[in-house]
C-alpha cells in the first residue's frame, strides 16, 4: 500500500525577490552537498542542540492537554520528525520546512511539508515548538531575520531551539551576536534567552 505523503505548501513564485531567489538556489545546491546532515536522526539532533526535544514535548502535552505542533526548520529528509512522530503519534502535528523538496523522498512522519525560503514561507498555523540544528544560517546569511520570523511563528508560551552556526556556513560568535539577539528578542517582548555553544533558545511570552 502506497504511503500517503505530507501536505505540501509552497510560496507563490511572485513572492520571491531576486536576492531571495538566489539564496534559495544556493540552499538547493547546499542540499546536495550536505546529505549526511539531511539524514541526521533524532538522538543526534538532540546531542547537537544539547536538549531533549522529547522531554520538552512531554511537558507541553501535560500543560497544554492538546495536540502539540512541532516545526523542524531545515528538516532535510524529515528523519528527525519521523522519530518524534514514531514516539508521540497523533499527540503531535509535525511540520517540516525545507528550501527544496528532495527528490522522491516520502517524508514519512511529516504531516505538513513547507517548501521554500525561510523568509518567504508563510505557515497557516502557530507552533508550540520550533527547533533547528542547521536552519537559520543554512536558509539565509541573514540568520537574524530568520530568528525574527521564528518568533512570529510561535504560539504564546511556545519555545524555539535554534542552532545559529553550521559548518562551512556563516558562523556566529556568541559574544558578538549577543547584543543583536538581545535587542531583537526584547523588541518582541522576550526578556530572557540562552545562547550557548551557538544554540539559541527562548520562550515566547
Amino acid at each position: 500500500m502506497k504511503t500517503k505523503g505530507p501536505k505540501v505548501t509552497r510560496p507563490a513564485k511572485a513572492d520571491l525577490n531576486p536576492k531571495l531567489r538566489a539564496e534559495k538556489e544556493q540552499a538547493a545546491r547546499n542540499d546536495k552537498r550536505r546529505k549526511w546532515f539531511m539524514k541526521t536522526d533524532l538522538e543526534l539532533v538532540e546531542r547537537f542542540l544539547n536538549v531533549s526535544l522529547r522531554d520538552g514535548i512531554r511537558n507541553m502535552l501535560l500543560s497544554r492537554r492538546r495536540q502539540v505542533r512541532v516545526l523542524d526548520l531545515g528538516c532535510g529528509y524529515g528523519i528527525t520528525l519521523r522519530g518524534l512522530k514514531k514516539e508521540f503519534g497523533k499527540e503531535i502535528e509535525t511540520y517540516g520546512l525545507t528550501a527544496t523538496r528532495l527528490g522522491s523522498q516520502s517524508y514519512r512522519g511529516v504531516d505538513h511539508l513547507l517548501v521554500g525560503h525561510a523568509l518567504e514561507v508563510k505557515p497557516a498555523v502557530k507552533f508550540d515548538l520550533i527547533y533547528s540544528h542547521i536552519g537559520p544560517p543554512y536558509h539565509s546569511e541573514r540568520w537574524l531575520d530568520v530568528v525574527e520570523k521564528t518568533v512570529g511563528w510561535l504560539e504564546p508560551g511556545g519555545v524555539a531551539i535554534l542552532q545559529v552556526k553550521f559548518g562551512e556556513g556563516p558562523s556566529v560568535n556568541s559574544l558578538v551576536a549577543q547584543p543583536a539577539i538581545r535587542e531583537l528578542l526584547e523588541s518582541k517582548g522576550i526578556k530572557s534567552h540562552n545562547l550557548f555553544q551557538n544554540v539559541l533558545s527562548f520562550k515566547k511570552p
